[in-house]
């Protein structure tokens, strides 16, 4: 995991994942160098015109030469900003792909990288002591560390409560097995083909223990139904529950797909 790993190096001195592609680096290279071309033919166009100029016209001219200058050098690292971003977000499909079991590592190390990406275009422009401070934890955590930006400000007792994208992940499972029953299954059949062609990846992201029948039932009777829990796992229920029946090979996808999407820590 070369993402993960350059940043971890570093260290010792970097949603609900995007659903959409990346875009080809060719396009960002297009946009951005036919508007620099643009720009250098106006900025000499200006200076030769400065060259004959005299006097409070001649000082405007340069003036706006100056601005032009500026907003040259601003595109430029804009198009190396959209480069670098556009690699790290290839090699984070790509090492998600060869390491399905580590998601949430190979995620750490690609939002370690975006966010040095960012910070290093705005270094010259802008100081965020709030964005060192986003970096910093976030090392901590590639380090093994447990940084407090990221605590509950308030520790209750018992197990963690679920972050977002595993509670829309459970609702998922919940609606799902809700549409294998509407198709004819018995409800411990739904839940048992639930538990049986759910994606590994997904339920490494979602539960320290092997996902079982019963747990997928609980899910559905916590989140489904006419009076379920109220919150994100329920709306998510009630999406997915609408879907149409699919194939045990096309749930693995759709559940693999989902997993890509959690950024909580696989649970230890």
């Amino acid at each position: 995991m070369r993402t993960a790993r350059v940043f971890l190096a570093r260290a010792d001195l970097g949603t609900p994942h995007d659903e959409g592609r990346p875009m080809p680096r060719a396009i960002i290279k297009s946009k951005y160098d036919a508007e620099l071309r643009s720009l250098s033919a106006l900025s000499n166009d200006l200076k030769r015109v400065a060259k004959k100029a005299r006097g409070r016209d001649a000082k405007i001219l340069m003036a706006a030469i100056e601005v032009l200058g500026e907003h040259i050098r601003n595109t430029k690292d804009l198009r190396t900003l959209g480069h670098t971003l556009i690699e790290i977000e290839n090699e984070h499909e790509c090492e998600s792909k060869k390491f399905p079991d580590q998601g949430a590592r190979v995620d750490l190390g690609a939002s370690i990288m975006a966010l040095e990406a960012v910070t290093d275009f705005l270094g010259p422009r802008v100081v965020s002591r709030n964005l060192g401070h986003l970096r910093t934890a976030l090392l901590e955590i590639a380090a093994g560390a447990a940084p407090a930006t990221f605590q509950p400000e308030e520790q209750g007792k018992g197990r963690r409560d679920d972050s977002p994208s595993v509670l829309r992940a459970k609702g998922l499972l919940a609606g799902m097995m809700e549409v294998q029953h509407s198709i004819g299954m018995t409800r411990q059949e739904a839940a048992e083909w639930i538990a049986r062609n759910v994606s590994r990846e997904l339920a490494l992201r979602i539960s320290s223990k092997p996902i079982t029948p019963r747990m997928v039932e609980e899910w559905r009777d916590r989140y489904g139904g006419a009076f379920g829990e109220k919150g994100i796992a329920r709306d998510s229920f009630l999406l997915w529950r609408t879907h149409d029946a699919v194939s045990p090979q096309r749930f693995r996808e759709i559940t693999e797909h989902e997993a890509k999407r959690l950024l909580a820590r696989k649970p230890r």
